[in-house]
């Protein structure tokens, strides 16, 4: 279980004393004035309902139900609640994304107390905080992993094979670690017969989380979620399949992260970040074909709203490209495409997540029977962000679009058989 407390505390007043030309008369300083909505964490005020469950009250939880409705207790001084309060928690083997809830009713069975409850949002426990946390991702932290052994698909995280005993705990210092995925072979498209469209090609990434939220008089004015990544991939399509027209996209792994606890004041904030490894293809290809593309890049995505002008997205980013020459018999257009769809989960509910897939687009077209021929490979990615973010915000609720298409011809030709 990993405790961050990550916060930015900043309020900086720049007095740049300057000398106008020709006066010498000394001009006012220059001051860069405080964010009204930043909270510094010792002046943050939760509402009068607001329970943070304490250490004997967390002990005393005994069970819980799927979607924490009802929450079961040991009775005692620690979990005498009341309807109305709200209740937050850090992680337990109990509430393993820990949780935020309001009290609808107490009732005591036997020596237990029994709590029916609702979901709450932070506008309801926070009057005035902010949260600021930016994390790179530990690969020493994953909780549970499922990965495509039906063949084709390897991961490696720093170098070596991810397969690992479920619930392993690290040992020691954590690492920063690449996680590496590797495809080999992998069949998106297969007919009657030995017809088939296969991927090879290969995933490199290292991922940082970032969240914030600010709120101001028990209303949310910013929140922001999203990942950073330096990712290199290569997409590579060969083979033949004479459907007029294929789709296929397949997850290659998952992994789910430990949950780490950032702070609002006293507040606990729990977040689970996850990944999700996939692949597709696409298109129409009727005689065989071989081509690919490699990209790199390093970019910040993710999703943020604001008072007064709600959803927006985040994207910066930088990338190059490479390929090798396509080789084709037959008019064809087809797409091969891998992606990382890597996102955060607060209190296991609300979630915020990115998915770029980078893809290799090669169309070709030949005319019989002057036998010539032209063809086009471009590259780039696309990328989906979304959000479910009630938690943090009456007003929010769900987003999910396509945030940026970026293309590039990166080689065209034309010629004679």
């Amino acid at each position: 279980m990993t405790r961050n407390r990550s916060f930015l505390l900043s309020a900086l007043t720049l007095s740049l004393l300057a000398v106008s030309c020709g006066s010498g008369t000394p001009q006012p300083p220059l001051q860069t004035l405080p964010d009204p909505d930043f909270t510094r964490p010792e002046d943050t005020t939760l509402s009068p309902n607001t329970r943070i469950l304490t250490p004997a009250a967390r002990t005393a939880l005994v069970s819980a139900s799927p979607d924490l409705s009802i929450l079961r207790f040991k009775t005692s001084p620690d979990t005498a609640f009341a309807p109305g309060q709200i209740l937050v928690s850090q992680d337990t083997p109990i509430i393993p994304d820990g949780m935020l809830r309001r009290v609808l009713s107490v009732k005591v069975v036997g020596n237990l107390t029994e709590v029916e409850t609702d979901q709450a949002s932070l506008e309801d426990a926070v009057e005035n905080g902010t949260l600021m946390a930016e994390e790179e991702l530990s690969l020493d932290d994953i909780e549970e992993q499922m990965i495509d052994t039906t063949g084709g698909v390897e991961v490696f995280i720093n170098g070596k094979p991810a397969l690992v005993p479920q619930g392993l705990r690290p040992q020691g210092t954590k690492t920063i670690g690449k996680l590496e995925l590797q495809i080999k072979d992998k069949v998106l498209c297969q007919l009657d017969g030995d017809s088939k469209v296969v991927m090879t090609g290969s995933f490199y990434a290292d991922f940082k989380v970032f969240a914030n939220a600010k709120l101001k008089w028990f209303k949310l004015k910013h929140f922001d979620a999203g990942v950073e990544m330096n990712e290199k991939s290569t997409v590579s399509l060969s083979g033949e399949c004479s459907k007029t027209l294929f789709k296929k996209e397949v997850e290659l792994a998952r992994f789910k992260m430990r949950v780490r606890t950032y702070w609002i004041g006293p507040l606990p904030v729990v977040v689970r970040p996850e990944i999700v490894m996939t692949a597709g293809a696409n298109g129409k290809i009727s005689a065989k074909v071989d081509f690919s593309a490699t990209h790199e890049f390093h970019a910040r995505y993710g999703i943020k709203w604001d008072k007064g002008d709600g959803w927006n997205t985040i994207s910066d980013r930088t990338q190059s490209f490479t390929y090798t020459k396509p080789k084709f018999s037959a008019s064809l257009d087809a797409e091969g495409y891998i992606g990382a769809r890597a996102g955060v989960r607060f209190y296991g509910l609300a979630s915020a997540f990115v998915h770029p897939k980078i893809f290799a687009d090669f169309g070709a077209s030949v005319t019989a029977p002057q036998n010539t021929y032209q063809w086009k490979l471009d590259a780039g990615f696309r990328i989906g962000v979304g959000a479910e973010a009630s938690l943090f915000g009456r007003q929010l609720g769900k987003i999910e679009r396509d945030l940026v298409e970026f293309r590039k011809t990166i080689a065209s030709d034309s010629g004679k058989f």
